[in-house]
């Protein structure tokens, strides 16, 4: 974030706009010291979207996850969709997650399950778990205009299941859809999948 230019854009207005802005670079301060951004009253809604227009990505993740998720009377689909692309064009992977989620479901959106795949897909191949097991769901299950493949389903949910840093606890949850995908399979199909993936990570090893 370039605070030089944010200072001095807000040298030309008023002296009461140039404290405002002081104070709002104190707190974009203090967000990035903790790495937490808070969204709890409507001064501190709007504080963030401040932070997010001077292209500040967890604000916009932040604000856009409000915008989605938050009380009824802030629920603004728009501009969840706004934020997120934003912070999604900067390759935040949670921005990517819930703009999926938002395609996935319907929600504020037109449901297109072949746009959220691709969503998921790109957070997926950058290692975000969530993302692996709910593209691993989707080829599992398919759905409108989406094919099932249980091949990208066990490859996906395999994946996920390994990354329990990213994953958590859902890593069992992984495990089990994988299993039952694994029945759709040969052994052969299974094997050439899993050899797939060791190569791959030890690719990733060598590469650290």
């Amino acid at each position: 974030m370039n605070f030089k230019k944010i200072v001095l854009f807000f040298c030309k207005k008023s002296m009461r706009q140039f404290i405002v802005s002081l104070f709002i670079l104190f707190i974009i301060s203090m967000s990035h010291a903790d790495n937490s951004i808070v969204i709890d009253s409507p001064e501190s809604l709007e504080l963030a979207e401040k932070m997010a227009e001077n292209n500040d990505v967890e604000a916009a993740v932040r604000v856009g996850e409000f915008y989605l998720f938050g009380h009824t009377y802030y629920q603004d689909h728009e501009r969840a969709l706004q934020f997120l692309t934003k912070a999604s064009k900067r390759g935040n992977l949670e921005a990517i997650e819930l703009m999926a989620g938002m395609y996935l479901n319907g929600r504020g959106v037109d449901q297109d399950i072949t746009r959220a795949a691709k969503l998921y897909g790109i957070a997926a191949m950058n290692g975000h778990g969530p993302c692996q097991f709910n593209l691993g769901i989707i080829y599992k299950n398919g759905g409108e205009g989406f094919q099932r493949n249980p091949k990208l389903a066990y490859y996906w949910l395999y994946k996920a299941a390994l990354n329990e840093k990213s994953l958590g606890d859902m890593i069992y949850d992984a495990a089990s859809f994988r299993n039952d995908v694994a029945n759709l399979l040969t052994q052969e199909e299974r094997m050439a999948i899993v050899g797939q993936i060791q190569k791959e990570s030890k690719r990733i090893i060598k590469e650290k």
